[in-house]
């Protein structure tokens, strides 16, 4: 499995500065807020790195947790926290609805529900974000 490297940044003067180095084809970044994404579109774009954000021209759409793909071929991810073990069914089971990828937030990264996601959506096409 190829890994990906996703920072989040809502800053789009830091996307700016960063821009420039960010070439390798296998650094993406994720950001939150749909204005501070769309004010660093031009800059991400010239330089081809992979957008994870609320917005429709991002090359995967950052979409609140209650929506599914629809209509569109459109990569979709969704944002979750993982604290015990009904999360872990709650992001297996989106993977089972067609989402691309789940950005995971913990408040401690030693947190065994983790690992139990990462075996849980072996063999599925769900990308994991952390």
């Amino acid at each position: 499995m190829e890994k990906e490297i996703l920072v989040r940044i809502d800053d789009p003067k830091l996307v700016k500065e960063l821009a420039n180095e960010l070439r390798s084809g296998r650094f993406g970044v994720v950001m939150e807020s749909r204005d501070a994404a769309d004010s660093a579109r031009g800059d991400l774009s010239a330089v081809g790195v992979k957008t994870v954000a609320p917005t429709p021209w991002a090359d995967v759409e950052l979409v609140p947790e209650g929506r599914t793909r629809g209509d569109t071929d459109k990569p979709i991810a969704i944002k979750t926290a993982i604290m015990e073990k009904g999360d872990v069914d709650r992001v297996v089971g989106l993977a089972e609805r067609g989402v691309d990828g789940v950005i995971v937030e913990t408040g401690d990264w030693r947190v065994i529900p983790l690992e139990n996601v990462i075996a849980s959506i072996q063999g599925t096409n769900l990308k994991l974000y952390a």
